[in-house]
């Protein structure tokens, strides 16, 4: 697995904060080994970002042949003007389905990609296929192209992959109702074969039991449903995987499972509890 190379933040110093960015967040990535704790951080010249990666993997993005990344200001960040005015630029060819197949296009954004998250998908785009940006992350991003001009090379993917961005019930939710679906919400419709597919949801109990139930889709709203077939087991905690098979429409795929755990309410513990109450506190004889 890739290392976080925060390194990034010392060659960036006069920059803001990294950890003070909001939903638009920047996470630099490295996939040279990291250094031990303590050691410090060398401003080399191999430490400043070699590419950027747009992480659009919670958003409901479409592809096209000229997407555009968009500042608070709708200032056209990427293509930059010396991109869009090259000859030799015939549209965006950099969509990755996952982050892994981003990170490993070496090629293109090199050992030590910039991650960036953006803000949503930009409004006026008819297609869906743009991207807003939030100020600090804007700012980051057209100080580097200033630097090292990572936009006019056009060192920039976009991660088009598929994630969950909702679940019912909460994950480590307790006290679930016994006769309460299971439900997940994609970032983007999932594909014909996928939503039919029955073992991309599973619900299993902490004994290995694997519940029995029927699957359902819901498109306008990009909700798979597991609905038990019987009542689950009071007071029992449940694993629900959504596999990494799971595809979209797109092609996007979750790339790993996506697990979470809810429990059951208990529905005896209140009357044992009181029971258990008045057999140590037993009633004044009359």
């Amino acid at each position: 697995m890739r290392t976080v190379g925060w390194l990034l933040v010392a060659a960036l110093a006069a920059l803001p904060a990294l950890a003070d960015v909001g939903k638009g967040a920047a996470t630099p990535v490295s996939n040279r080994p990291s250094k031990q704790p303590g050691s410090p951080p060398a401003k080399t010249q191999s430490d400043k970002p070699s590419g950027i990666i747009i992480d659009a993997r919670a958003l409901d993005l479409g592809r096209q042949r000229f997407p555009k990344l968009f500042d608070p200001q709708e200032k056209v960040l990427y293509p930059s003007p010396l991109l869009s005015n090259d000859p030799k630029y015939m549209g965006f060819v950099g969509y990755k389905p996952g982050l892994q197949a981003a990170l490993d296009d070496t090629k293109r954004i090199g050992r030590n990609p910039l991650v960036i998250r953006p803000a949503k998908v930009h409004g006026d785009d008819p297609v869906g296929g743009s991207l807003d940006l939030d100020q600090t992350s804007s700012d980051l991003l057209a100080s580097l192209n200033r630097e090292l001009k990572l936009l006019d090379d056009d060192r920039l993917l976009i991660v088009i992959g598929l994630s969950v961005v909702d679940s019912t019930p909460a994950a480590n939710a307790a006290d679930v109702a016994a006769d309460s679906p299971v439900a997940v919400v994609f970032s983007k419709p999932l594909s014909d074969d996928s939503a039919a597919n029955l073992a991309i949801l599973t619900v299993v109990s902490t004994d290995n039991d694997v519940v029995g139930g029927k699957v359902t889709y819901d498109r306008s709203q990009r909700k798979l449903v597991f609905t038990p077939g019987e009542s689950l087991k009071a007071g029992v905690k449940y694993t629900v995987t959504v596999s990494a098979r799971a595809e979209a429409e797109s092609g996007a795929t979750l790339e790993v499972d996506h697990v979470f755990s809810f429990t059951v309410k208990s529905a005896e513990g209140g009357s044992e509890h009181a029971s258990r109450a008045e057999s140590d506190n037993p009633a004044p004889a009359p």
